[in-house]
């Protein structure tokens, strides 16, 4: 989960470097609070299906992430800024965590590099 705002170079290689991950089973929502189309013009640019992109009027990145949470449909929530380029086994390695812990009622969530 992005939330993003007049950053289309960034949210490009943002977007490439989660797409580049080995583990492939998951959708990337896009909160776009852009003053312009330049953000939805880089989704189209990319085409995929698992960018699902909302271009949103309200400001504020709480406001704009909350709506992210409301529309995802994956068990694991990962939220990153639109300026972050991921290595190319994040999301395995966020899956594997979460398989490896999952009888352990206590851990809602990670964080890390």
């Amino acid at each position: 989960m992005i939330a993003t705002k007049d950053r289309p170079q960034k949210i490009e290689a943002c977007l490439q470097s989660i797409l580049a991950n080995t583990y492939k089973d998951f959708e990337i929502i896009l909160a776009d609070q852009s003053c312009n189309t330049s953000t939805q013009q880089v989704i189209k640019k990319i085409k995929s299906r698992k960018i699902v992109y909302l271009k949103l009027l309200s400001q504020g990145k709480t406001r704009a992430l909350n709506r992210t949470i409301d529309i995802a449909r994956g068990e694991i929530l990962s939220f990153i800024d639109d300026d972050i380029i991921v290595d190319k086994l994040w999301l395995e390695y966020i899956q594997t965590f979460f398989d490896q812990n999952k009888n352990n009622q206590q851990i809602a969530g990670v964080f890390g590099k």
